[in-house]
């Protein structure tokens, strides 16, 4: 679908904006968008799990798991 698309499109600027400017708010932001676009991208989830375990942020982190498990 269109939204499936735009929000892989935010999930890779999100990976930009992290891996490659170091700007991890402004990942999270995109990550965020991706997700409202399309809630089982998991390219994003993934991501934002990744922050979220990096920041020790557990009941975060386990809410994106809880979002991973039931999109498949």
């Amino acid at each position: 679908s269109e939204e499936a698309d735009q929000a892989s499109v935010y999930a890779q600027i999100g990976a930009v904006l992290r891996d490659d400017l170091g700007d991890v708010e402004g990942a999270m932001a995109a990550f965020a968008t991706a997700l409202e676009l399309d809630a089982d991208c998991i390219a994003a989830s993934l991501a934002m799990l990744d922050v979220h375990l990096q920041r020790s942020a557990w009941q975060a982190a386990r809410e994106v798991l809880d979002r991973i498990d039931h999109a498949m």
